[in-house]
């Protein structure tokens, strides 16, 4: 059987002394971790490098998806199977786009020339983190809905979907290339 100890003063002073003025948490929220699986490689467009923007117009013609939607797309022909192995996230990303922190504008640039540089690489999958908007200034996933409309529109893209929560969740979209 154990006793408890109690500090005597001198070592409750001492304590005191060492951690200072302290204040209470105005937010006891954490974020919950998220490990991430890095991808072979991370595209960042040179500025000399000539990207083919067709088809990523900022002209949303469906519904603006939420934090929490999930993104889903398939073209015509894939195999079931090939489908279901990109949804449980079992297809290896080679590659991944990060969009945070960017306008559309720069994320239209670096989503054109991240898909030109796999299609010239012949990369099959890819990650592609939007985020979910939690911090957009009007309060909508903006590069989350805008991302979706693009994939949907470029010829390269066979299906993408949400990707699983290790990978970045509702804030991330697994992309099927065509080679």
């Amino acid at each position: 059987m154990t006793t408890r100890h109690r500090p005597c003063d001198d070592d409750r002073r001492l304590f005191r002394s060492a951690v200072g003025t302290v204040r209470p948490l105005s937010n006891d929220r954490v974020e919950p971790l998220t490990p991430v699986r890095p991808g072979r490689a991370v595209h960042r467009p040179r500025p000399s490098e000539p990207v083919s923007e067709q088809g990523l117009s900022d002209r949303v013609a469906g519904p603006t998806l939420g934090p929490g939607d999930v993104s889903w797309f398939a073209r015509g022909g894939l195999r079931h199977k090939e489908l279901r192995q990109l949804k449980r996230g079992r297809i290896p990303t080679d590659a991944m786009l990060d969009l945070h922190g960017m306008t559309l504008a720069e994320a239209r640039t670096a989503l054109a020339g991240f898909l030109q540089h796999c299609q010239d690489e012949q990369v099959r999958c890819v990650r592609i983190v939007h985020g979910k908007g939690h911090r957009s200034a009007t309060g909508q996933a903006v590069l989350k809905t805008q991302t979706d409309h693009w994939l949907r529109t470029r010829p390269e893209v066979l299906a993408f979907c949400t990707a699983q929560s290790a990978d970045g969740g509702t804030g991330a979209v697994y992309v099927l290339l065509k080679r």
